[in-house]
Parts: structure tokens; sequence; C-alpha cells
């Protein structure tokens, strides 16, 4: 019989990995994405352009890569899959922390390739953190699960902009250190799930805390 601890998704400590996971990365990407088209125009000096070109690679991959995607991370360890996304976000930060030292017409190319490569992490945090948010709750409690991951999700929400505006008054390349550290941290909380839980996308587990 369904026991009350599951629930309960604040007491499911798998699930509430998975939600934290899910709303910093949220948080992450919400900031760069506010951060990004200030940053290379007035601290990086690109043309407008640049803007535009940048969020159109964003767009492009992301609405091509998810099928294949989808398809070559089937029978994956999903929070595997979500730590090696959240670790490819920084790709991106770190580029965009360094690119003061990228001469002035290799600017462009380095944000363009960096946000193809954090467009492929988006995917797979995309993916991999939906199938875990949705298989894992049990039938029955599935709504109060998905309404937790919602209000986690709506804190980042209000979180982000925060971050993409205070932190660049704090020096130059202070937001895309933190926004790194926050990548890192939400990969190794990931990567932190017991091999049993969730392994794969066909084979959700659960791992609630007793009490």
């Amino acid at each position: 019989a369904p026991t009350t601890t599951r629930a309960k998704p604040y007491r499911d400590l798998g699930y509430l990995r998975i939600a934290l996971v899910n709303a910093v990365l949220w948080a992450v990407a919400l900031a760069t994405e506010s951060a990004l088209p200030v940053f290379a125009v007035r601290d990086a000096e690109l043309p407008t352009w640049s803007v535009g070109l940048l969020f159109t690679v964003n767009t492009a991959l992301m609405s091509t890569l998810q099928l294949p995607m989808s398809r070559l991370l089937k029978g994956a360890r999903l929070p595997t899959v979500v730590a090696v996304g959240a670790l490819l976000y920084g790709v991106l930060h770190l580029g965009a922390a360094m690119l003061p030292s990228v001469p002035g017409q290799g600017r462009v190319a380095v944000l363009v390739a960096a946000m193809a490569v954090y467009t492929l992490g988006e995917v797979a945090v995309s993916q991999g953190t939906l199938v875990q948010l949705t298989s894992w709750p049990p039938e029955h409690a599935k709504g109060s699960y998905l309404a937790f991951n919602q209000v986690l999700v709506g804190v980042a929400t209000a979180l982000a902009p925060l971050l993409a505006t205070s932190l660049p008054m704090s020096g130059p390349g202070v937001l895309w250190w933190v926004l790194a550290g926050l990548g890192v941290l939400a990969a190794a909380v990931s990567l932190s799930a017991p091999r049993t839980a969730v392994p794969a996308a066909a084979a959700p587990r659960h791992e609630a805390a007793e009490g």
C-alpha cells in the first residue's frame, strides 16, 4: 500500500534531489540568457547582431536536437545525463568569463561555439529532468509531487533576475564564475544519486526518506 511518506515530496529524498537540481539549473539557464545580451554588447563590445545570432543558434539547435538526443539517451542513467548537461552549461560560462582575453575578431566565434555546447547541455538537462520528475512519483501522489517541483521552479524563476543583475556589479566575470560553480554543484548533487535509483527512463525506482 502507498506510504504517507511517498505522498510528501519534500520527505522523499530521491525526488527532492531531482527537483532541487532542476530548480538550480533552471535558475542558471534563466540568469545566463538574461545576462548574455547585455554582456555581449556592453562588456564584450560585440556588434548588436551577434546577440540575435547567439539565440538563433540556441533555438535552432534546441529544435533539431530534441529527437536525436532522446534516441541517443534511451536507456542512459538519467542522473548522469543531467550531470553531463549541467557541466556543458559551464562551457558558455567559462567562455564568457575569459572572453576579454580573446582578440576582438574571435569573440563572436568563441561565444557561438560555446552557445552550441551550452545548448547540447540544455537538451540533455531538459530531457533528463523531465523524465525523472514525471516517472519518479508514485501514481497516486503525482499531482502533489509535480506541484512541489513547480514551487521550487517558481523560486528559481524569481531569483534568476537577481543573479543576472546583481552579480555583474561585483566585478568582471563574477556572474559567469558563480553560474559555472552552480552548474558544477548541480552536477555533483545529481551524481550523488545511488546507482540503484532511476538507472534509466524505463525503470524508475523510489528512494523515500524513512519516517
